[in-house]
């Protein structure tokens, strides 16, 4: 799954609406669509935007292995 796939999944599965993201980034609900369906490229800073200002969350929770765990102090 790609990772505007992903952005867009969480979003629907927080219950979150494109407009409410859009207004919290202060950008239009048209480019936050195009970023969420790989229309529009997403920089590292707009990554990190979407996940921490619209969306409240980890950005590391987006790369996060399913099935693997880590070891602490490895």
């Amino acid at each position: 799954m790609q990772l505007y796939e992903k952005l867009r999944a969480y979003r629907l599965a927080s219950g979150v609406t494109q407009t409410h993201v859009a207004k919290l980034m202060q950008i239009s609900v048209k480019k936050l669509n195009a970023i969420e369906k790989g229309r529009q490229k997403l920089s590292a800073d707009l990554f990190l935007s979407i996940c921490t200002t619209g969306l409240k969350t980890d950005p590391a929770s987006f790369f996060a292995s399913e099935g693997l765990e880590t070891k602490k102090g490895a």
